[in-house]
């Protein structure tokens, strides 16, 4: 079966992402910014690792958005439940914006970036567990059984990972806290993860169209179009008065 070249974005983006994030990580460690346990937040506290950190997470949650909309496109014309999918696309793109606060607005900004953190983490496992829900409804109609399993894996997992990383986050106040800063580590690449599941669905997507309706830009048009007419029979009587 020939694939779309749009299956290959969710792969490019997830993938691009962790990767930049383990940079982030190898110059926070290599340059001596960070001694202890080292959260994902904590590769973006310093310079140079700070510039790469904002920009990954700022072309991650566009990206995100924009597969969360295309998917949400693919499940509308495949006769998935409309409430369902509109409920996982405005859940999805609320997580896409608090990745991006994360990214705005480093631990100088604790109360900013914790909202950010709180609705990347919170409502993209919930987004993970919606979508998981579709793929079971959408099962025969694109989406196999075997997607549909690692879909309902990967929840479990990320449910699995949030909730021991909250308790040791808020309950263990030890200044190392190594379990925490693993565990949001598995919890952030098992997300995104999930993310590039996206791509079994989009491999079928052959054109992507974006049509705007500009009514008054049209309207300028007809006007132009009918102008020439209406002059015309004043140009003919006038050269006949001239002759």
């Amino acid at each position: 079966m020939e694939y779309s070249r749009y299956c290959l974005s969710p792969l490019f983006l997830v993938f691009g992402v962790i990767s930049l994030w383990f940079v982030c990580l190898g110059l926070t460690i290599g340059l001596g910014h960070k001694t202890s346990a080292v959260f994902i937040s904590d590769t973006g506290t310093e310079h140079p690792e700070r510039g790469i950190f904002t920009m990954t997470l700022n072309i991650g949650a566009s990206g995100i958005a924009v597969l969360q909309i295309l998917h949400y496109r693919y499940v509308a014309q495949h006769g998935g439940p409309t409430r369902l999918n509109r409920a996982t696309l405005i859940i999805g793109l609320l997580a896409a914006l608090g990745l991006s606060m994360v990214g705005a607005f480093q631990t100088e900004n604790l109360v900013v970036h914790s909202i950010g953190a709180a609705m990347a983490f919170l409502l993209g496992t919930a987004y993970t567990w919606l979508q998981t829900v579709l793929s079971y409804k959408l099962r025969g109609t694109g989406t196999t059984t075997g997607t549909f399993g690692l879909r309902l894996f990967l929840a479990i997992l990320v449910t699995g990972t949030l909730v021991p990383f909250a308790v040791t986050f808020f309950l263990v106040f030890s200044p190392e806290r190594v379990a925490s800063a693993i565990l949001q580590w598995i919890l952030g690449i098992s997300l995104l993860i999930y993310m590039a599941t996206l791509a079994w669905e989009l491999r079928k997507v052959s054109t992507v169209v974006i049509f705007l309706d500009m009514k008054v830009f049209t309207d300028l048009q007809k006007t132009a179009r009918f102008r020439p007419t209406e002059m015309a029979p004043r140009n003919i009587s006038t050269a006949s008065v001239d002759s």
